[in-house]
């Protein structure tokens, strides 16, 4: 009787695994599929800003549309959560002799989830209200659109250093027939330590490179081979 149940405790568990991977995977597609819609309508419905002073961002945000700007953040800081849970789902399925990468992997993303969604809640929260109430001394330092704002370079921390670390640790837990979840990650994990170089010596080509087309093209493949991997487990 104790055989029989510990034997069902073990499927259950590995089926709300499954699902929470596979969820997870779904939602992180999800999240990148609307940054790039927003990120088009940003482009569409406001000029475009490029950083020079406070007073010239304030006025920005007054006389366009910061919707579409306020949604993406939003979604980035989901993306950050749903990260961590399909990687604790990828522990869980990883082989004993390999949970010590999927482990490494795993606190790799809690940092990177911790310092994006710490930068996120910031401009969403504190920095909107700031900016509402027109108490807008020393917010330079938080503004995303300023590039060299502490909450920038926190953000470019968890976006380049931990996502990239998690990523690289992570590819030793699959075998040769998930190729395509061990070359995004091997692939999205090379990109966001170029984009730390990149951003720390102010390589502004390598850095846009990374930042926008690297990580979204590799998020989406690892996205995607995700989803194919926890379907397969039901």
């Amino acid at each position: 009787l104790k055989r029989i149940n510990m034997k069902t405790l073990e499927t259950n568990m590995s089926n709300s695994t499954q699902k929470l991977g596979y969820w997870s995977a779904i939602v992180i597609l999800t999240t990148f599929i609307i940054y790039i819609i927003c990120f088009v309508g940003i482009l569409t419905t406001s000029p475009l800003f490029i950083w020079t002073k406070i007073d010239d961002y304030i006025a920005y945000t007054q006389n366009n549309n910061m919707f579409f700007a306020e949604l993406a953040k939003f979604f980035m800081l989901l993306m950050g959560i749903a990260y961590v849970v399909l990687i604790s789902a990828f522990h869980e399925f990883a082989e004993k002799d390999k949970k010590i990468f999927s482990r490494i992997s795993l606190s790799f993303g809690i940092a990177f989830m911790i310092t994006i969604c710490i930068h996120y809640f910031v401009q969403i929260s504190a920095v909107r209200f700031a900016l509402s109430d027109g108490n807008t001394l020393g917010l330079e330092h938080f503004i995303q659109a300023n590039p060299h704002s502490m909450m920038s370079s926190i953000n470019m921390l968890g976006w380049t250093v931990f996502f990239g670390l998690s990523s690289l640790f992570l590819v030793p837990i699959f075998d040769k027939s998930n190729k395509l979840l061990r070359i995004s990650f091997l692939m999205n994990g090379i990109n966001g330590l170029l984009g730390a170089f990149a951003f720390v010596f102010n390589i502004i080509p390598i850095l846009a490179f990374t930042a926008y087309i690297g990580l979204g093209a590799f998020v989406f493949l690892f996205s995607i081979g995700s989803i194919r991997f926890f379907r397969k487990m039901k």
